[in-house]
């Protein structure tokens, strides 16, 4: 059992991903594997589909497991590593194909799979969206497969991977521990506490997160009003 954590972004994001990798360093011990056009553990062309910058870069890695990021996922404390090995073990011995690490989406179930958990709740077949581009522990090879089945030509969540969910009976589990509510759908982890997210229609997201932010952008020498607030 292993586990690896994997950041896309692309060139224009130099900024952003600079800063994800800066506290990604300081606040967590699990490897990460960076998908990008340039300078990274996989390089990808633009001008290939999005689905498969994906899957060529997961091929390259030998872990099982992976945790889905972005490049503004700024983790602004430290990771529970312990907690997130045990819940890589929990999708180990269970057919759930993934576990967010934040509560996200509407119309989520309560429900409780039956595993010894008792921080983890069912998605839910009505939950929205069933696919979500946030923090997520992932098994490797359903994620693959997902993306193949989907085959988004551009990164954005679209209609086309709630349609595949649904289909293929794609839903998994999300962490919850009584976090408090963050933006208008999701609350905070305290597991992998991190920013969902950093950049807002291309500005920094002071509307949701102006402490962490500020407080990590100065510890960078990022210049706060190069990209604006998103206010």
């Amino acid at each position: 059992m292993s586990i690896a954590s994997v950041v896309y972004t692309n060139s224009v994001n130099s900024d952003v991903i600079k800063v994800f990798k800066n506290q990604y360093k300081k606040h967590c011990k699990i490897p990460l594997f960076t998908v990008s056009d340039k300078d990274a553990d996989h390089v990808y062309k633009n001008e290939e589909p999005y689905y498969k910058h994906w899957i060529n870069a997961l091929e390259k890695i030998e872990e099982d497991y992976f945790i889905y990021n972005q490049d503004d996922f700024f983790l602004y404390d430290d990771v529970d590593t312990a907690k997130i090995h045990e819940l890589v073990k929990t999708l180990e011995s269970s057919s759930w194909p993934y576990i967010r690490l934040i509560k996200t989406g509407s119309n989520l179930s309560v429900s409780k799979p039956l595993i010894e958990e008792n921080n983890l709740y069912e998605v839910g077949t009505d939950s929205f969206p069933q696919y979500s581009m946030q923090a997520t522990i992932w098994k490797k090879d359903k994620f693959i497969e997902l993306y193949n089945k989907t085959k988004a030509e551009k990164w954005f969540e679209c209609d086309a991977y709630e349609q595949v969910c649904k289909e293929s009976n794609l839903t998994g589990l999300y962490y919850y521990n009584n976090e408090p509510l963050r933006g208008a759908r999701h609350y905070d982890s305290t597991i992998y506490p991190y920013i969902a997210t950093a950049v807002v229609r291309g500005q920094w997201n002071t509307k949701e997160y102006e402490s962490e932010l500020s407080d990590i952008l100065s510890k960078n020498n990022i210049d706060i009003d190069k990209r604006g607030r998103f206010l």
